[in-house]
C-alpha cells in the first residue's frame, strides 16, 4: 500500500493549501527511499516557472536531507542564485555541479546542458529531449574517483517548446522511464515546460502533479495578473483555482480561496470570543458564538454597533481600510495589500494578523471601494464568510446599497436584517438583588431612608406584615438618583415587577443604568446598554452593564474577568451577582462560591442566604447535572421554617422554575402556588400560574 507524507513548507506561502489535506503529497511507491513525487510546472515566458520549481525542489530535498540538481539549457548558477534570493534562501545555497561534500540539506547544484553539448549536437526537439534524459542519467551514475552528491530532487528546466510533428508517444515513454528510475532512487522530479497556445500537453499524462502559471488580464484594468492553477494531482484532492499568485513581503505567495478548506483546517481557526447584540425585543439576540458577519450601515444608523462591539472585553481588533492599496492594522503590525492581488490575499492578510495578535473582531471599512470592481464582487463574499468561519466576528461598515450583496450572509445588520435567536429568560428571584438593594439602601442620605423598609421586608414573618409595608413601599419615591434606584429595588423585592424599560423616556433616565445593574438579569437592560452607545464615551455605568451582559448572556470569559476586576477595585455590590454568574457560566463555579461565602460573611448575613445564593447559581438550563443539584439544594432550603417569609416565597418560586425546566410541570405549578400563598404580591408567581392555566389558590399554607 502506498503511504503519503504531506510536505507543508514549500517555499511559497500558502501553496500547501492548494492540496487537501494541506501539503504536497510525497508518496512512497514501494521501494524508493521515502516519499517522492513528479511535478510538471508549465507557463509562458516570465510567469515564474523556474522560481516555483526551485522552491518545490529545495523543500523536498531539504525534507529528505539531500540536495537539488538543477539541469538547464538556459540558466547559469548566477541566475539561479537570484531566484534563490527571491525565495529567501540563505547565501551559499547555490553551487555549480557537483558541489562538494557535506553541503547543507536543500543546497541547489546547477548544471548547464550546454556544457554537456546536448543542445548543439542533436537536431530536433524530440532528440534533444531524449538526449537530456540520457545526460541526466549520466550525471547521476557514479564514476570511479568522482563524487556524486545525495540528490533527492531534480529540476529539469530543459524542455523547450515542441516541434511540429513531435512523436509524443516516444517522449512520454522515455519521460516515464526516467521518472520511475529516479523514484526508485528516492529522487523527485520537477519538470519545467514552456507553454504556448495550442501546444501539446504530452508531459501532463506522465507526472503526478501539474501546476500551470498564467498571466490573466484584469477585467477592470486590463493589467496582467499572475495566477496559479493546479490542473492535476494524482494522490490528493486539489483546489484547481486559478489562484492569485504574487509577492507577499517580497516573497512569492499564492492565495487560495480560504472558504474552500477553512472548515477542515483547524490550524487556521481562531478561538472565537462569544458576543451578543440585542435585536428587536428584550428576548431576541444575535449571538456571535463562533464568528459571524455584522453590517454597520452608516446611512441608516450611527457608529453604535462599532462602539458597542469594540469595547466588549477580549475583543482585540484588526482593522482593514479598503482601497486600491488596502491597509490592515492590528495591535502588533500594519501592512498593505494591493487590490490587484484579489480578495483572497486580503483575507489571508487579515487572518494572519488576527492570529498573530489573538484578535477576535475585524472591522472592515470602505469595502465598497473594492466591491465596485467586477473581479471582487463574488469572491469578497467568500472572503468574509471564510473569516467568519475561522472564528472572527467581521463588522463591515458601508452604505446599505453597496452592502446589499453581503446582507444574505450577515447575522446582524444595523437598521436592517437581523438573525435573532430567541433567548428564554429564566426569570428567577435571584438572591443577588437583596445584596444590591442592601448596598444602595445603606448609601442613601434622605431622612426617609429605604433601609428601614428593606429591614422590615427581610424580617417580615406574615402576609399581614407584608401587606402593612405595601403603602410605605409604594410611597417611597425620592428625587435623589440613588434613592430612586433603591426604592425601585424595594418594590421589586416586595414582589412587584419592575422593568428597566417601563414608561416613556426610560432610556434617557440617568438613573436607569444603576437600576439595570442592580436588577441583574433583567434582560431589557441590554437594550439600555446597547442604545447608550451614542458616542465613543458612553456613561461608565452603561459600559459596566454592557460587560455584565456579555459575561452572563454571551458567557464571555474575558467579560467575566473584567467585571470581577472592576468589583475588586470599586466594591460595587450592584454587579456582584453578575460577577458570580459570569464566573459560574464560564467554568469557574468554585471561585464564584468562594466569593459568595466571603461576602456573606463580611456582611454578617445568615448562612442560609449563602446557601440560597450558591444554589441559584446552579440554575443553568441545558446543564442537567447542575440543574439537578440546584433542585436538591433549593428543595432543602424550602424545608427550613427559620427562613423569613419573603425569602421562602422566592425560594418556592425558584424551585418551581427549576422543576419547570426539568419538565416537571405539575410539581412546578405546586411550587408557584406555594410562592403565591406566602407572598400574594409576588407578581411573577401569578404570571406563572396563569400561564399554566391553573386557578390561584389564596389559602395560606400551614405553618
Amino acid at each position: 500500500m502506498n503511504t503519503t507524507f504531506r510536505l507543508r513548507d514549500l517555499g511559497i506561502s500558502h501553496l500547501d493549501y492548494v492540496f487537501n489535506p494541506a501539503g504536497l503529497p510525497l508518496v512512497n511507491k514501494g521501494d524508493n527511499k521515502g516519499g517522492t513525487t513528479s511535478v510538471l510546472v508549465r507557463g509562458s515566458a516570465g510567469s515564474g516557472k523556474t522560481t516555483l520549481a526551485l522552491a518545490l525542489a529545495h523543500s523536498i530535498a531539504k525534507h529528505h536531507g539531500g540536495v537539488v540538481l538543477c539541469l538547464s539549457t538556459e540558466f547559469s548558477a548566477a541566475e539561479v542564485v537570484f531566484k534563490a534570493q527571491v525565495l529567501g534562501l540563505q547565501d551559499g545555497t547555490v553551487f555549480a555541479w557537483p558541489g562538494k561534500e557535506d553541503l547543507p540539506a536543500g543546497t541547489i547544484l546547477v548544471q548547464s546542458l550546454s556544457v554537456l553539448d546536448v543542445a548543439d549536437k542533436i537536431d530536433g526537439s524530440v532528440s534533444r529531449k531524449i538526449a537530456t534524459f540520457d545526460a541526466l542519467h549520466g550525471l547521476l551514475e557514479p564514476k570511479e574517483g568522482s563524487y556524486i552528491p545525495p540528490v533527492r530532487a531534480i529540476v529539469l528546466d530543459a524542455l523547450a517548446l515542441p516541434d511540429t510533428g513531435d512523436e509524443e508517444g516516444i517522449l512520454r515513454e522515455r519521460l516515464l522511464e526516467m521518472i520511475q528510475a529516479l523514484e526508485h532512487r528516492g529522487i523527485s522530479t520537477i519538470v519545467v515546460e514552456e507553454a504556448a497556445p495550442g501546444a501539446s500537453e504530452w508531459a501532463a499524462f506522465v507526472v503526478d502533479i501539474v501546476i500551470e502559471l498564467l498571466l490573466v488580464p484584469d477585467p477592470d484594468t486590463g493589467e496582467l495578473n499572475r495566477k496559479l492553477a493546479c490542473r492535476k494531482c494524482r494522490y490528493a484532492f486539489s483546489i484547481p483555482g486559478p489562484h492569485n499568485y504574487g509577492l507577499d513581503g517580497l516573497r512569492p505567495a499564492v492565495w487560495p480561496n480560504i472558504l474552500s478548506f477553512i472548515d477542515s483546517t483547524p490550524e487556521l481557526k481562531i478561538q472565537p470570543l462569544p458576543m451578543v447584540v440585542p435585536c428587536h425585543s428584550p428576548d431576541d439576540w444575535t449571538f456571535f458564538s463562533s464568528g459571524g458577519i455584522a453590517l454597520s450601515q452608516y446611512d441608516r444608523t450611527n457608529l453604535q454597533l462599532h462602539w458597542a462591539l469594540s469595547v466588549i472585553p477580549g475583543a482585540t481588533l484588526v482593522h482593514a481600510e479598503c482601497g486600491p492599496m488596502s491597509v490592515v492594522t492590528s495591535s502588533k503590525l500594519s501592512t498593505s495589500v494591493p487590490d490587484s492581488e484579489g480578495p483572497s490575499s486580503l483575507g489571508w492578510t487579515i487572518l494572519r494578523l488576527a492570529k498573530d495578535a489573538d484578535a477576535k473582531l475585524c472591522i472592515i471599512g470602505n469595502l465598497e471601494a473594492l466591491t465596485n470592481r467586477q473581479s471582487w464582487q463574488v469572491p469578497v463574499t467568500h472572503m468574509l464568510e471564510a473569516l467568519a468561519r475561522a472564528g472572527l466576528v467581521v463588522m463591515v461598515h458601508g452604505d446599505s446599497t453597496q452592502l446589499a450583496a453581503i446582507a444574505p450572509i450577515s447575522k446582524f445588520a444595523s437598521g436592517g436584517k437581523m438573525n435573532a435567536q430567541r433567548w428564554l429568560p429564566i426569570y428567577c428571584r435571584d438572591a443577588e438583588r437583596w445584596i444590591a438593594a442592601f448596598h444602595l439602601c445603606r448609601r442613601t442620605k434622605s431622612p426617609d431612608s429605604p433601609l428601614a423598609a428593606f429591614t422590615q421586608l427581610w424580617n417580615a414573618q406574615s402576609v399581614e406584615a407584608l401587606a402593612a409595608l405595601k403603602p410605605i413601599v409604594l410611597a417611597g419615591r425620592q428625587p435623589d438618583a440613588e434613592d430612586w434606584v433603591a426604592w425601585q429595588l424595594i418594590r421589586d423585592l416586595s414582589g412587584e415587577t419592575v422593568k428597566v424599560d417601563s414608561g416613556p423616556g426610560w432610556d434617557a433616565r440617568p438613573t436607569a443604568p444603576g437600576l439595570a445593574l442592580s436588577l441583574g438579569n433583567a434582560w431589557p437592560a441590554a437594550h439600555l446598554a446597547f442604545n447608550g452607545f451614542k458616542n465613543e464615551n458612553p456613561d461608565p455605568n452603561l459600559k459596566v452593564l454592557w460587560s455584565c451582559v456579555q459575561a452572563v448572556v454571551a458567557q464571555n470569559p474575558h467579560a467575566a474577568d473584567s467585571i470581577a476586576r472592576h468589583f475588586e477595585v470599586e466594591h460595587d455590590l450592584r454587579i456582584f451577582g453578575s460577577v458570580c454568574r459570569g464566573l459560574a457560566l464560564t467554568g469557574r463555579m468554585a471561585e464564584a462560591d468562594e466569593r459568595i461565602r466571603q461576602l456573606v460573611t463580611q456582611l454578617s448575613m445568615p448562612d442560609w442566604f449563602r446557601e440560597r445564593f450558591q444554589a441559584e447559581l446552579r440554575i443553568v438550563p441545558g446543564n442537567n447535572e447542575l440543574m439537578l443539584e440546584a433542585k436538591e439544594r433549593i428543595g432543602n432550603l424550602a424545608l427550613m421554617p427559620e427562613i423569613p417569609l419573603i425569602h421562602r416565597a422566592e425560594i418556592q418560586f425558584n424551585l418551581g422554575v427549576v422543576q419547570g425546566l426539568l419538565q416537571e410541570p405539575a410539581e412546578a405549578a405546586s411550587r408557584y402556588q406555594a410562592a403565591f400563598q406566602l407572598n400574594p404580591d409576588l407578581a411573577c408567581a401569578k404570571e406563572k400560574i396563569a400561564s399554566l392555566h391553573v386557578p390561584l389558590q389564596s389559602e395560606r399554607p400551614n405553618p
